[in-house]
Formats: C-alpha cells, structure tokens, sequence
C-alpha cells in the first residue's frame, strides 16, 4: 500500500530530552520511535520536523544523524534534537502568585544556561519549516500536539494537520487519583479538540473513548477520526523463540517466573496479582509458585511500602524487580518467561501484551478496554477487578502450561510496525485525496485479532 508520490511531514519533538534521568522510553517515546524507524527505513517519502525551543520555530531534521546513535534512550534524542523547556502553567498556581512567580523566574534561568550551554541545539535539526503544506503527521503528547496544531493554525495550513490520540488516561479519574499534570493536560486536550483536525487513535477503544468524551465535554465533532492500530513487534526479537543477544542485566531474573511489565500504580492493578499470589499461598499448592519479575519504572521504596500497607508479607519473596528495562532487557524478559500477567484497569493499547506474544509467550491478561483488541483470540483473559478470577487464571496456567502456550500464534498473524508505518502514511495522506487506494494494513489486522467481546 506504499504511497510512491506523496510525501508527508512526521513530528519528532516529543523524542526531546528534558533534562531528567529518565530511565525508560515511554509507550509514546516508543510509538514515534518505531514508527519513524519504519518511515526511515521503508523507505516512505517523509520529512522529519521538530520544535526547536531556541527558535520556537520546526525545524526540519536529518533522520542519518538522528538514527546514528548506540546511546541509550533519551541521551541519543536529547543529543540529536536538543532538549526541552515547557514554560509554567499559569493556572496551576491560581491565588499562589509568589509561587508562580518562583517557577517562572526558574523556568527562565533554566532557559537562558540552557542557550548559554547549547542544550537547545541539536546535532540532527536542519532548515526551518515555513509552510506546513503537506499532511503532518503527530504522534506526540497531547501538550506536543497542540503545539503543533497551533502552529500550523496560525500558519493557515491546520487541514493539513493529522493528530494521534494514544489514551485519555489522565481524564478518566476513575482510574486512580489525578496526577499534578492533569489539569494541564485536559486543557491542552480540549484546546486540541476545540480546533477539530484530523485525529487517529491507537484502537477502536480510544475512538470511542474520544467520541464520548467528545459529548459530554459538548466539544465539535473532527474532521476525521479513524483507529490505524499499533503493532505486536518488538524489534530487536531473534526469528524464532530462544535466547537473546546483548550485555547482561543489572538484576537478572530468576529460572523460573511470571513477568509483569509497567509500573504498579492503581491502574497497571499489580496489587491484584499480589493478593492472588497471597491467595494460592495460602491455600497450599501441590507445586512451587514461579517467581513475579516487575519491569518498569518502578521505586524500590514504593514497591516496600505496597507490600507493608497490604501486608503482602508471603509474597514479598517471590517479587523480583527489574527497575527502568532497557528494549534489550525487555526481549530477554519476554523470552524467557513462563507467561506474561497484565491486569490493567485501563490502556489505550496495551503494547506488553503484543509484544509477548510476538516473543512467543503466553498472555494472561485484563479483558478490560482495548486489551482485547491486542490479544483477540490468542490470551487467556480474567477480570482485573475480581482476585478470584486471577486465582483461577494463574492455577490453570500451572496445571496446563501447554494448553496456554498452543494459543500463541505465529508472528505471520501478528502486524509488524513497517505495516503501522503504511497505514500511517496512508490515513495522513487520504484526507487530501491523495492515498494509494489500497486497503490499510490495519483491516488486515482487524480480521487476525479480532475484538474479542469477554463476558
């Protein structure tokens, strides 16, 4: 479905670093990655652009320089395309002026060492952007895309704008407690709706989350909102199922364990699992439990402090952590474990399960929001509410591993993000009238893993 004469603009300032230690690449930092790996690699006719905070203009970027790197993320992103400044938000600090005015002499000192140093600079940021004259495709942060979408307003060229909603996690407070940043960012959403451009969401469980939030918020309609899902691939993964190449862990895992990918805030639900272990443990089993590996952002503090507020004494043996996995770490990870577990109340895709069974492993797994849609027929699925479920799931894995691994299917059936990439491109392209005609990959992917509807 490769679009030989149309050429579109791909937005990389999301991939900017910010100054911090991140330890991980997040799911977004992913999706761009890979994606613009893919667009590179295609080859697609792209251009890559990015915000450069130096001149608050796009800049565009030379995709040799910024791909070039064996650093680790975000040190590479931070090196090619400069870092970050996000100036403070005003109505954050509503009826406290004396410390609004704090962050905004903070924020500007950290700009002015940030330009005496060159921070702002990046090694991959070539020519200004002046018109926005071809579909521009963002797949960033809701703050990065309304950013955009403002330009290209202001520019007069917003049709040509093509937003990607990933989740409305921070609005759906049901989900656990409002981060500091929310506020932020259902204001930058709203903003981002209340321009009604092009919009693709990652699943048709995002889409109707959008719509309905759409409604209640009484915001217009936009011009277009399609769902053009993520991919299964981890890349990097060997052709078949076995061991995986690259440096050694920090904290290698134990033999024999379960594998829990994410952090353990309420809505990743790791408690649940926790209190099912609790649960097999006390009921006396006629086989050793595996051990839970937890690979993610996680702090070590937080993790003690869960296991001492639930008294999940019994269980704190079996817990092993993996804090802030590298992608290398991670295909060792899946590789070797008996399963994965994902109990998420809420994820606008839910790439962990994908990626495990692209590696060949078993999934027990949520049947909650777009979580079916990623493993359709293929995982084993419990209700991430109900411990007893999880119990149930986790003592048949045990008694029947194989019955579980046979539900694995080949990576043939599974969507590759060069087939994410294509289906990109096209949708960008097809509000002009201007695509291959073809029919997208992710209709393809539709037909292997189907919605699985799970009572």
């Amino acid at each position: 479905m490769k679009n030989e004469t149309t050429a579109i603009q791909f937005d990389l300032t999301e991939l900017k670093g910010d100054g911090k230690n991140t330890k991980q690449a997040t799911g977004i930092h992913r999706t761009i990655l890979e994606v613009a790996y893919a667009l590179f690699t295609e080859p697609l006719p792209v251009t890559f652009i990015c915000f450069h905070n130096g001149t608050s203009r796009y800049h565009e970027v030379d995709p040799r320089k910024l791909f070039d790197h064996a650093d680790p993320f975000p040190k590479w992103t931070a090196e090619s395309l400069g870092n970050a400044l996000m100036a403070p938000w005003a109505p954050k600090y509503t009826g406290r002026p004396i410390r609004h005015l704090f962050h905004a002499g903070k924020y500007k000192c950290r700009r002015f060492y940030a330009k005496l140093t060159g921070a702002l600079e990046g090694t991959a940021l070539g020519t200004p952007v002046r018109k926005f004259i071809q579909p521009t495709l963002c797949l960033g942060g809701i703050h990065t895309q309304r950013q955009l979408a403002t330009h290209m307003t202001q520019a007069g060229d917003l049709e040509n704008y093509v937003g990607f909603i990933h989740d409305l996690i921070p609005v759906r407070t049901e989900m656990g407690p409002k981060s500091r940043g929310s506020g932020r960012w259902e204001h930058d959403l709203k903003a981002l709706l209340s321009l009604a451009p092009n919009l693709l969401t990652n699943s048709q469980f995002t889409r109707d989350d959008v719509i309905a939030y759409i409604r209640e918020q009484h915001l217009p309609s936009p011009r277009r909102l399609q769902c053009v899902p993520l991919a299964h691939e981890i890349r990097g993964a060997p052709e078949t199922r076995g061991e995986t190449e690259g440096t050694r862990m920090a904290s290698p895992p134990p033999e024999r364990y379960f594998l829990m990918v994410g952090d353990i805030q309420h809505r990743k639900n790791a408690l649940a699992v926790f209190k099912a272990y609790q649960s097999l443990l006390k009921s006396g089993l006629p086989f050793t439990l595996p051990k839970l590996v937890c690979a993610g952002n996680i702090e070590p503090s937080a993790l003690e402090q869960l296991i001492l507020d639930h008294e999940l004494d019994r269980v704190a043996p079996y817990i092993h952590l993996v804090p802030g996995p590298q992608q290398s770490d991670l295909l060792r990870l899946y590789v070797r474990a008996q399963a994965l577990i994902y109990p998420s109340l809420y994820e606008g895709f839910g790439m962990p399960v994908g990626e495990a069974l692209w590696m060949g492993t078993p999934v027990l797994a949520s049947h909650t929001t777009s979580i079916p849609e990623v493993g359709g027929p293929h995982v084993s699925y419990f209700d991430p509410n109900r411990v007893e479920t999880i119990v149930t799931c986790l003592r048949n894995f045990l008694e029947a591993p194989t019955r579980f691994r046979r539900k694995v299917p080949n990576r043939s059936s599974l969507r590759s993000w060069r087939e994410v990439a294509q289906d990109l491109h096209s949708h960008a392209c097809a509000h002009s009238g201007e695509a291959s005609g073809q029919p997208p990959h992710s209709e393809k992917r539709t037909s292997k893993a189907p919605h699985l509807h799970v009572g």
